[in-house]
């Protein structure tokens, strides 16, 4: 079994996080689901700066993830 996930389309997309790691050099890797659409259900996961938050402050927050041109980019309420 291949356990890779594959890349989302381009487009918006509504989520909610379920899961977010600090880890080294103030990076986070967040795991989010998506609540709406057709890839609805569907959980990815990003790295990217954390910002000033810690990874227990970003779960269940809710937000949009936008893909364009295959990268992602994340935007927290």
């Amino acid at each position: 079994m291949d356990d890779r996930l594959e890349p989302l389309p381009d487009g918006e997309y509504e989520i909610l996080v379920i899961d977010a790691e600090d880890g080294p050099e103030g990076l986070v890797r967040i795991s989010v689901v998506i609540v709406s659409g057709e890839m609805k259900g569907r959980v990815t996961s990003i790295k990217g700066p954390s910002g000033d938050r810690d990874g227990v402050s970003l779960m269940g927050l809710p937000g949009a993830l936008s893909v364009r041109d295959g990268r992602p980019s994340l935007r927290l309420e």
